[in-house]
């Protein structure tokens, strides 16, 4: 079995209705968003596709969600 390579996540959002994301090394570093991932993730969002973001960091949640609306997410669900 060989495990398809992606060029990006344009390529799952027409075929899955959700996408279930790690924040810490996907979304940001920690103190910098990843723009490109924060922008297919937007783009994700207003195709209609359900976006959770999931993290076993020890942050606050209030704490990620402040950062979430600097990088222009009024509302990011997360499952901890």
């Amino acid at each position: 079995m060989s495990v398809p390579v992606l060029s990006g996540l344009s390529s799952l959002v027409s075929r899955h209705p959700f996408i279930l994301c790690d924040i810490w090394g996907v979304v940001h570093d920690g103190a910098s968003a990843f723009l490109p991932a924060v922008d297919a993730l937007s783009r994700a969002r207003r195709e209609g596709v359900s976006v959770a973001l999931v993290s076993n960091s020890p942050v606050a949640r209030f704490r990620c969600g402040s950062s979430f609306r600097l990088w222009g997410w009024e509302r990011a669900p997360m499952i901890r």
